[in-house]
């Protein structure tokens, strides 16, 4: 599990990373969110209306890899044709990666900023 869904959501359950596509066994998904937690990257909060007994919130200090991360992404997306990004989200990192971080922060979730990015249907 990377850092980059930690601090790409709002919060995010034990439910959710295990379903990811990224598909990680539940006993190392559980280690790596205490490695993150203890690391400061990130904390446990009540789920949303009690459904899940804990979701996963990026603490400050998490949301200052954002970007980073998106460096990552970029660099990844121009040297590996399967990186799977977005090309929404590639084009808007290339035009100005900073502002991009702001607005990732800002909006709280990468899938929240590329919404705000659609126009709105009439």
């Amino acid at each position: 599990m990377s850092c980059v869904t930690c601090c790409s959501r709002r919060r995010t359950s034990f439910r959710d990373f295990a379903a990811s596509e990224e598909r990680i066994a539940s006993n190392i998904l559980a280690d790596r969110l205490q490695r993150l937690e203890h690391a400061g990257l990130i904390t446990k909060v009540p789920g949303p209306g009690g459904r899940e007994r804990t979701a996963y919130r990026a603490t400050d200090k998490g949301k200052d890899l954002i970007p980073v991360l998106l460096a990552m992404m970029l660099w990844s997306a121009r040297h590996d044709p399967d990186t799977g990004a977005l090309e929404q989200l590639v084009a808007e990192l290339e035009r100005d990666q900073r502002r991009v971080a702001r607005r990732v922060r800002r909006d709280g979730s990468i899938q929240a900023y590329l919404r705000n990015l659609q126009p709105v249907a009439e």
